[in-house]
């Protein structure tokens, strides 16, 4: 038994780990969600978390549908990648670390979302 268990593991070690909940998804390390506010809001909410978490070394690109921040927060490397999804829909993607941090990633989601207009 303990070898099927084991085997099954290891079948599964190569795959994308995904956790579900609600709107949020955790796909390979980065917890993406939709927010439901324009981008241009959206990406000023994620340059102000960044601020408040007194990021350095950042680097920001932004297009007319996708941006990407990265920056050093606590010796921990952060990349929130935005991307417009609709009228007045974002999709916003936070990954802390190499591999990804689940806890990490939900804090600055918090951040984000306290920074954003109450619908």
């Amino acid at each position: 038994m303990t070898l099927i268990v084991l085997g099954f593991a290891l079948l599964l070690g190569g795959c994308a780990s995904i956790i579900a909940t609600g709107t949020k998804f955790y796909v390979d390390g980065e917890l993406a969600t939709d927010y439901y506010h324009p981008f241009d809001q959206a990406w000023s909410a994620c340059n102000n978390a960044v601020t408040e978490m007194k990021g350095v070394d950042v680097i920001s690109h932004r297009g007319i549908s996708k941006g990407s921040i990265e920056a050093a927060v606590d010796t921990h490397k952060v990349r929130i990648f935005l991307t417009y999804k609709g009228i007045n829909v974002t999709t916003i993607g936070v990954r802390v670390g190499l591999i990804g941090d689940a806890a990490s990633s939900q804090f600055i989601h918090d951040r984000i979302s306290d920074d954003l207009p109450p619908l």
